[in-house]
C-alpha cells in the first residue's frame, strides 16, 4: 500500500512567521507545529518554533525517506521513527547552541501528527504528540478523532488568568512540564522518554481510509458554527470543498472575532493540514 496526498495547506499567521511545517513520502505523512519561543533571548533563531518545526520536518523526511525501498528495509515502526527523530533533534540542537550558555535557552518543542504505514506496508499507524489532531475515517465507515483536549484547556485557563497578556513564567513552567510528560501530557522535544509513552493507533487493512492531520491552528476550525464541534463534518467539508476553503472560513471568523474563536492565547494561529487516502 501507499499514501496518496489529496490536499494540503500550510499558512502562517497573516503578517507573522510560519512555525508550522508538513511533509510526506510514499509511506508516511505528517504535520509539525513548532512552539513559539518563550524565553525572549537574543538567540531567537535557535529557539523559535520555526527552527524547531523545520528541523523536525527535515528529520522526519530523512527517517521516512523511501527512495526505491520501503520502511521494511529499516524495520522502524512509528515509535522507533520518532525515537530516531528525537535523538537526531537533540544532536542538532546541541550543535546549534554550542556557542551559547545552554541554561539560557529552552529546548526546542513541537507538536506532531503522523500517519505511517507499518514496515510490512499492510497496516497503518496514527500517532499524535502535543496538540496536533488526526481525524480518521475507514473505508468501512469507522471513525476516530485523536486530539488531547487538555492542551487547549491549559491554554484557555492561562488566557483567562492573563487577559491582557503576560504570564510568561507560568508558560515556561508549563512547557517544561510538557517536555517532561507531567500528567501524561507530552510534546516532542529532546526527551526520549516521550516516545516510550506513545500509544499509536494501529489500523488493520487501511486501504481506502481517509485521514486528516492538522495543527491546532487548523483543527480549531471545528469550533466554527458551520461544524458545531463535529469532527466528522469538518473532515467531510475538507474532503469535499478542500482544506483551503476550511481555512478561509476560519480566517474570516478570526477577522470577525467570532466568540467561539475568542478566549485563545492567539486570536490567529499558523494553520496546517494534510488530507490523505491510503491506496493499494
Amino acid at each position: 500500500m501507499k499514501i496518496d496526498i489529496l490536499d494540503c495547506v500550510n499558512q502562517g499567521v497573516p503578517g507573522g512567521f510560519n512555525e508550522d511545517a508538513s511533509g510526506w513520502t510514499e509511506h508516511a505523512a505528517w504535520v509539525v507545529d513548532g512552539a513559539t519561543a518563550l524565553d525572549g533571548s537574543s538567540h531567537w533563531e535557535r529557539t523559535s518554533g520555526r527552527w524547531a518545526a523545520t528541523a523536525v520536518n527535515n528529520l522526519l523526511t530523512a527517517v521516512n525517506a523511501n527512495g526505491n525501498r520501503s520502511p521494511a528495509s529499516d524495520g522502524l515502526d512509528a515509535v522507533g521513527a520518532i525515537k530516531q527523530v528525537v535523538d537526531d533533534l537533540s544532536r542538532a540542537w546541541g550543535d546549534a547552541i554550542a556557542d551559547v550558555e545552554s541554561s539560557e535557552l529552552l529546548p526546542p518543542v513541537c507538536s506532531l501528527g503522523m500517519a505511517r504505514l507499518t514496515p510490512d506496508l499492510n497496516r497503518m499507524e496514527l500517532v499524535t504528540v502535543g496538540d496536533c489532531a488526526i481525524i480518521w475515517r475507514s473505508s468501512a465507515g469507522g471513525e476516530r478523532v485523536m486530539v488531547d483536549a487538555r492542551f487547549a484547556a491549559d491554554e484557555a485557563e492561562i488566557s483567562r488568568r492573563y487577559p491582557n497578556g503576560g504570564g510568561t513564567s507560568e508558560l515556561v513552567a508549563r512547557r517544561m512540564d510538557y517536555i517532561n510528560g507531567r500528567d501524561g501530557l507530552w510534546v516532542l522535544s529532546t526527551n526520549r522518554q516521550m516516545a516510550d509513552a506513545l500509544q499509536p493507533m494501529l489500523v488493520e487493512d487501511p486501504d481506502g481510509d481517509l485521514v486528516l492531520i492538522a495543527s491546532d491552528g487548523f483543527a480549531r476550525a471545528v469550533e466554527l458554527p458551520r461544524y458545531g464541534g463535529s469532527w466528522r463534518d469538518l473532515l467531510v467539508d475538507a474532503a469535499e470543498s478542500g482544506v483551503a476553503s476550511v481555512l478561509e472560513h476560519l480566517r474570516e471568523a478570526e477577522r470577525r472575532e467570532l466568540p467561539s474563536i475568542n478566549g485563545k492565547l492567539k486570536t490567529s494561529d499558523d494553520a496546517t493540514a494534510v488530507l490523505l487516502r491510503v491506496a493499494a
